[in-house]
């Protein structure tokens, strides 16, 4: 490819202009290490400063001329003597190096030009809040069509969907309810936020059910969680008791009195992070094990296996932030969250257990975009049939 053509492609893909067979050819040129040197040429000479950043001034010198051709560019300085290979997302090109994938959203519209699609018939959106209430004695109550600032009033208690849409719980009397559990069920393509009546704040991801009671006047806060939740847990007591908050999740048991983290139990392990405080993770045939802040345990309930690490929080948390972060996560990986996520079916044509990922990008970008992104690493390509999805080599 001459140097004048692979300056069109990049030009046309700045400028959402790209057609599925020249996306195509600027692709395969980017996998091509003969382009990298055509790639730091053709950047280089655009933005006008020197390709090999030998000091921080003339990375200063091309960010700013990236953030002058590119003014929805975030707000984001690239490290000192990184190549501008390294940089050249800023101008088109994903490669999942230094500064990850959050940055090319606008790279594609809403009419997805780089994934084969019939996103015009059945339209593929980010997920919202949605969620439904089980109370006890049975009604269900859909949140999703439930007016905001709406307050339910029930026996001794009170249900009150704030401004925020967000479900907070109250005590109208001084009634023992500790008896009585609700349930919320968060489907594929939802989300929620809940307050407990002791003040406890927790966030659910898509496809989650967490049972728990209306009041906390025993010796723990027993709940019950299947799928995903971040948990910002208030100190209880009672007198001169402390009243743990326990949290049961398949065969694993975990208590706190204060304290935040996450729990993950989709799939065939329960991964639990904590972000702040202590944890006690009980299991049926292993000793107690206690996480201090950073700390991520792995259970693996069919070999009964425990691994704890050290880890960056973030990684963890950021769905409730409203982000996808892959950290070296395989595309199988990837895949379950935008499965849950934008309520998708997902099929692998071929053997992708060998490819990994990493980014961040809104979890609110259109599905076509969100692909696009991923395909352009040249790794995986997609092809959509309704609302299945279809990854191959």
């Amino acid at each position: 490819m001459e140097k004048e053509r692979f300056a069109e492609l990049l030009e046309k893909l700045n400028k959402n202009d790209l057609q599925a067979a020249e996306l195509a050819e600027l692709r395969r040129a980017i996998r091509s290490k003969e382009y990298l040197d055509l790639i730091d040429e053709v950047i280089g000479s655009t933005v006008g400063v020197d390709a090999n950043l030998p000091d921080a001034e003339s990375s200063d010198r091309m960010w700013r001329a990236v953030k002058a051709a590119l003014p929805s560019y975030p707000d984001r300085r690239i490290k000192k003597k990184v190549r501008l290979r390294s940089f050249a997302i800023a101008a088109g090109i994903l490669v999942i190096l230094s500064i990850g994938i959050s940055a090319l959203s606008y790279f594609y519209n809403s009419a997805g030009k780089a994934v084969e699609q019939s996103i015009a018939t059945h339209p593929i959106l980010p997920g919202k809040d949605q969620a439904e209430l089980l109370l006890e004695d049975g009604r269900r109550v859909d949140l999703e069509s439930l007016p905001k600032d709406t307050v339910l009033h029930m026996n001794g208690y009170a249900i009150h969907k704030n401004r925020q849409g967000e479900i907070k719980y109250a005590l109208t009397t001084d009634t023992d309810n500790a008896t009585l559990y609700n349930t919320l069920v968060i489907p594929r393509g939802g989300e929620y936020r809940l307050e407990l009546a002791d003040g406890t704040k927790i966030w659910l991801n898509a496809e989650t059910t967490l049972r728990y009671p209306l009041s906390f006047e025993h010796s723990n806060r027993q709940m019950e969680l299947q799928g995903e939740a971040f948990f910002d847990v208030e100190p209880l007591r009672k007198g001169s008791l402390d009243i743990p908050m326990v949290v049961t999740t398949g065969h694993q048991r975990l208590e706190v009195l204060g304290t935040s983290f996450n729990v993950n139990a989709y799939e065939d392990e329960v991964i639990t992070t904590l972000v702040e405080g202590k944890v006690k993770l009980s299991y049926p045939t292993l000793k107690e094990s206690y996480l201090t802040p950073m700390q991520q345990a792995k259970y693996n309930p069919i070999g009964s296996t425990l691994e704890i690490h050290e880890v960056d929080p973030m990684y963890s948390t950021a769905w409730k932030a409203g982000n996808f972060a892959f950290d070296n996560h395989t595309i199988i990986q990837v895949m379950r969250q935008l499965a849950r996520w934008y309520d998708v079916e997902v099929a692998f044509a071929d053997d992708v257990s060998d490819i990994r990922f990493s980014g961040q990008i809104s979890k609110f970008e259109d599905f076509n975009t969100v692909l696009s992104l991923i395909e352009v690493t040249g790794s995986v390509r997609f092809k959509i049939e309704g609302r299945r999805i279809t990854v191959m080599k």
